[in-house]
């Protein structure tokens, strides 16, 4: 069993490894920052309850060394056995690019200066299949092919994976780093209302909204409770959707995190990944939402209303647009390689699955207070 240091231990895909590394026995290490009223110790509990083999030390990955303090300094040191570094900004938007950038690139050599300071020198690197851009193609021991990024978060994560390529290279009699590169991650329950949720969020603003309000002449209200909405979410007819089912994403990597570290690039991503008109047009089902497009624009007579909520969604969805209108195909292989025996593949996106996790968001009205929902359509 190893003691392992996990950096973004409370997100979505940390929360999942954190749970699988304890079931097997493994000590860690988690790296926390406060959020709100919230320690970081309070919240690791609400992900494991009280554990003996958790430990927490406040930090974050914006700081130099992670921030912490010099007596966790002191206890760690020769203590940690790997770091898994899953920590990282995952917002697409041009605005919050700075913040994006600071927590991508310099977190990563926080990190590194943090596994310097505590003499660790295997570390496992979270990162995203989608650092491949526009490329059509995008093999595991490919980095740079000539792709262009759809937004900061693409672009820092690759500039990530070189910085700890850089440090493998500058020792590398001592030094090891895995790359894992995932898909979407589509965890059920949700933690965070981000990524597939994310997409289907403003949308649920906007129907809730619609409870409300006098519907004009070319919205009606639905048999199912629901509603018929003309509104246009384009995509493309050939293209799919890289969903990972989250509990087989934790698994995988908790897997890789079991074997020897040997500076490859592992790809986590869906073999069979379903086309993402039919992903789109499930979820509407599930939502309630009909008559929604893939293409065309509204006619000439549309209601102002109508108007306003395309306007909304088409702001909402700006930032996903790049992912329903072109994928590359994932190179895969190195999963099933290092896991031998213990592969599985993953289960597929079907509607079961989309039931699931919208269930979820929707009892959970996706993280938002119903006068947030209101407002934000």
């Amino acid at each position: 069993m190893a003691t392992i240091l996990v950096t973004g231990a409370t997100g979505a895909l940390g929360s999942l490894m954190l749970l699988r590394l304890l079931a097997q026995g493994h000590t860690v290490v988690c790296l926390v920052r406060p959020k709100g009223s919230l320690s970081p110790q309070a919240r690791v509990r609400q992900i494991v309850g009280r554990n003996r083999k958790v430990h927490v030390i406040t930090g974050d990955v914006t700081q130099p060394r992670c921030g912490i303090a010099d007596l966790d300094r002191e206890r760690w040191c020769n203590g940690v056995d790997m770091i898994v570094h899953a920590a990282a900004s995952i917002s697409f938007d041009q605005i919050d690019a700075q913040d994006t950038r600071t927590t991508n690139i310099t977190g990563v050599q926080n990190v590194l200066e943090l596994a310097e300071v505590l003499n660790v020198w295997d570390i496992r690197h979270i990162s995203t299949a989608y650092v491949a851009g526009d490329a059509e193609y995008f093999a595991e021991e490919q980095t740079f092919v000539g792709q262009c990024w759809r937004n900061p978060y693409e672009e820092s994560k690759l500039v990530g994976e070189t910085m700890m390529r850089a440090w493998v290279d500058a020792d590398a009699d001592r030094r090891r780093v895995d790359i894992y590169r995932l898909g979407i991650l589509l965890p059920i329950p949700a933690v965070a209302y981000d990524g597939y949720y994310g997409f289907w969020k403003g949308l649920h603003a906007v129907m809730r909204y619609l409870d409300g309000a006098k519907l004009p002449h070319d919205i009606a209200r639905h048999p199912d409770g629901g509603y018929d909405l003309p509104l246009i979410i384009r995509s493309s007819p050939t293209s799919t959707l890289n969903l990972v089912p989250g509990d087989w994403a934790g698994e995988s990597i908790v897997g890789l995190i079991n074997t020897a570290a040997r500076n490859r690039t592992v790809h986590i991503v869906h073999p069979k990944p379903p086309p993402v008109r039919w992903v789109i047009e499930e979820s509407l089902r599930i939502l309630k939402a009909h008559g929604v497009r893939h293409d065309g624009t509204l006619p000439p007579q549309s209601s102002i209303l109508l108007r306003a909520l395309q306007r909304r969604l088409d702001g909402a969805l700006k930032r996903y647009g790049p992912y329903i209108t072109q994928e590359p195909r994932f190179g895969t292989g190195a999963l099933a390689t290092a896991l031998g025996n213990a592969y599985r593949d993953p289960s597929p996106v079907d509607s079961a699955m989309l039931q699931s996790a919208l269930a979820f968001a929707l009892d959970h009205n996706f993280g938002m207070s119903s006068k947030v929902a209101k407002v934000a359509a």
